[in-house]
């Protein structure tokens, strides 16, 4: 497994952990008389789960079982393993957390404009992850020594 695949994996499990102790608060605060904001912590707790956790290790899976390409291991430039530009691919996950973070923050200070630059951020971290990505996909059964187009 690439370093960039485990940091990944890594990172998204801490955001499970995350996400499933404030699930866990938001359930069991009530019960013990715990005032809590609802509203912003269960947008968190699903921003945690679903980009941190759920997305993350989908795209760090990828980035490792995805095939190399034969022909691809020489175009790209310093820093390629055959995957794609691995400095390029280390800033969109980077990218991809700090937007997480945005996101939440925007939540938690019910700030529209800090939700809408997480999410622009996310989306633009993961189509970066998408370009990089797609040069890998064939069909069943294709060959890796054939085009990708």
């Amino acid at each position: 497994m690439p370093t960039l695949s485990r940091v990944g994996v890594y990172v998204s499990l801490v955001w499970l952990i995350a996400g499933s102790m404030l699930g866990g608060l938001l359930l069991g605060g009530p019960l013990v008389g715990w005032p809590l904001r609802v509203g912003p912590l269960v947008r968190v707790h699903i921003d945690a789960m679903l980009f941190g956790w759920l997305l993350q290790v989908t795209v760090s899976v990828a980035w490792w079982i995805l095939p190399r390409r034969a022909e691809a291991r020489g175009t790209w430039r310093a820093g390629s393993d055959g995957r794609g530009p691995v400095p390029v691919a280390a800033v969109a996950l980077g990218a991809f957390n700090a937007a997480i973070l945005v996101s939440t923050s925007g939540h938690m200070l019910t700030s529209q404009s800090g939700v809408v630059l997480g999410r622009s951020l996310t989306l633009s971290a993961l189509l970066v992850f998408l370009i990089l990505l797609r040069p890998r996909v064939r069909a069943f059964g294709e060959s890796a020594s054939r085009s990708p187009d």
